[in-house]
């Protein structure tokens, strides 16, 4: 602060204070220098406080355009963030010092002022504004690590029992059911025991990534032992709480974990699910009903899903239990499609569509979670196939002159009964294109040469996406030679402020350049990379910025 000028926004309507006030900042001592913005109406100086960000403000208590104290009453909703000085006459010292009690930083007589009492003023009340937001800051955190657990940044015991507290108490209120969901990882000791307990917190850290991506935004989760999460459900039916709980159950076990050594750990949960019936339920309780379930995913052999129905209300339905849902997934009426644009970055001229899965199995809408549910319950190959078929039939829907991108796992255009679907592609003017994911092919690429050569051979344009670092990606493009890449959206988030995002990407432009394949980036998010990717000649681009799947 003593290397810049201080900003000052004075709000005095009187001329002659305003030309001392500035005389006496304007003298070169070693107070420093100011910068001085004026405002002669209280309402002048709250547009400039709205448009600027002074350092500190002199605002004159009574002001033509207000009566008596109403200039600091106005000022009250910008005292958390700007340090206010009031300024009065001798006989209002009194009602100065009452403005400092409510949240001014200090006072000014005006007949008393000379540089050292106002400088000294301004400087006190920055210096004490700053440590008040310090302190603020401080308290906030302290309030956090008092309700959160350090290690995950979830509730600890203390910060779910304020929200039991509260959603409870509530949904007795509109007699809507709230569910408590119990998950405990199944031989995680082991993992502390062989790996060591820095690995056991990088497991954790990534469990709670998981979990928070399968419980839903109203949820409430919190970590209430070494292994053990709580969640609590308001207004949530037991079907809709099983259908949560097995969507956190297979993104879980769903892939291995892979450690900052390099060393992929797998792991899965038990989990068990109870409706709360009391109206203000202690941790103890919870744990005491849903250990009962937790109980029964452990005895059936681990990575379970469990429910219990409490005080004896047994007239429940679950409308979707975790058996059902393989018949669910194979049912094509339970799948649709919808469509991103891919734009030229040059012209921002639409070129191309992707068409992406969506289903409307309650909880599990996202392909993430469909296909999770999939592979677990090994109708993969099957729900695959219904997905391209959506997507051909909806793009057939929507004629288009340009390419239409569909998405494919690898085992599927492998699998020998596939061969059939790729003459189900509509004619018409739009070229089709198959995608597929470079972070979904197993081991060394050559496996897939042969399919992806009967592929091209059926007419279909070949994409590999998710393009990036890391992985078998020079490998996979010179083996299976696609005609497009499409960029790791980790390639592109950010790039406009990191400069070795860039040189990578670069590299990566230079190899796609000698293998003569097109560019697509996908996830632009920000003008600011959408500029930067541009600049670097990347082609083709798709990503919320541009347009979200509709």
């Amino acid at each position: 602060m003593s290397q810049d000028k201080i900003r000052i926004l004075l709000i005095e309507d009187n001329p002659d204070d305003v030309f001392l006030i500035t005389e006496i900042l304007s003298q070169q001592t070693k107070g420093g220098s100011f910068s001085i913005d004026s405002a002669d109406s209280l309402q002048e100086g709250l547009k400039k406080l709205e448009a600027g960000h002074p350092d500190v403000v002199l605002l004159d208590l009574f002001l033509t355009d207000t009566r008596g104290s109403e200039s600091f009453e106005r000022m009250k909703p910008f005292l958390n963030t700007y340090p206010v000085i009031v300024m009065t006459s001798l006989n209002d010292e009194a009602l100065a010092i009452r403005s400092v009690s409510e949240g001014a930083q200090d006072y000014l007589v005006k007949g008393q002022l000379n540089r050292s009492i106002l400088v000294r003023t301004i400087r006190y009340a920055i210096e004490r504004a700053r440590i008040r937001k310090e302190l603020d800051l401080a308290n906030t955190r302290l309030e956090q690590l008092a309700l959160n657990d350090p290690l995950t940044g979830l509730f600890n015991r203390r910060g779910l029992e304020q929200v039991i507290a509260q959603k409870t108490q509530r949904a007795s209120l509109e007699e809507a059911d709230v569910l408590a969901l119990l998950l405990d990882m199944d031989d995680f000791k082991r993992i502390n025991d062989t790996m060591g307990h820095a690995a056991g917190d990088e497991v954790l850290k990534e469990i709670t990534r998981r979990l928070k991506t399968s419980v839903r935004a109203s949820d409430y989760t919190a970590r209430i032992g070494g292994d053990e999460f709580l969640v609590l459900l308001p207004a949530t039916r037991l079907a809709e709480g099983v259908q949560v709980a097995e969507k956190a159950r297979l993104a879980i076990a769903g892939s291995p974990i892979v450690l900052s050594s390099g060393e992929p750990v797998r792991v899965t949960a038990s989990l068990g699910l109870a409706t709360i019936f009391e109206p203000n339920p202690s941790i103890d309780q919870l744990l005491t009903e849903t250990h009962a379930a937790l109980h029964k995913s452990k005895k059936a052999g681990k990575n379970k899903v469990s429910y219990e129905v409490l005080n004896g209300k047994t007239d429940f339905t679950v409308e979707h239990r975790p058996s059902d849902i393989v018949v669910e997934l194979c049912s094509k009426s339970r799948f649709r499609a919808v469509s991103q644009p891919i734009f030229s970055l040059t012209d921002r001229k639409e070129v191309g569509r992707e068409y992406l899965s969506r289903s409307s199995i309650e909880s599990f809408e996202m392909p993430d979670d469909f296909f999770r549910a999939a592979f677990e319950h090994k109708v993969m190959l099957k729900v695959d196939e219904l997905c391209f078929k959506t997507c051909l039939e909806t793009s057939a829907l929507k004629p288009f002159e340009g390419r239409t991108h569909i998405n494919l796992f690898p085992a599927t255009i492998s699998h020998g009964t596939f061969r059939d679907h790729l003459r189900t592609a509509p004619t018409g003017n739009s070229q089709y294109c198959i995608e597929i994911s470079e972070q979904q092919i197993v081991g060394d690429p050559s496996y897939l040469v042969d399919a992806i050569e009967g592929v091209k051979k059926a007419g279909y344009l070949v994409a590999i996406e998710d393009v990036g670092f890391g992985r078998s990606t020079l490998e996979s493009l010179i083996l299976l030679e696609p005609h497009i890449v499409k960029l790791e959206r980790r390639c592109i988030r950010g790039i406009h402020q990191d400069k070795a995002l860039a040189r990578s990407l670069k590299r990566i432009l230079n190899v796609a350049q000698a293998l003569n394949t097109e560019v697509i980036a996908e996830g632009i998010e920000t003008e600011e990379d959408f500029e930067v990717l541009r600049d670097l000649g990347v082609p083709f681009g798709q990503g919320f910025y541009l347009a979200r799947p509709n």
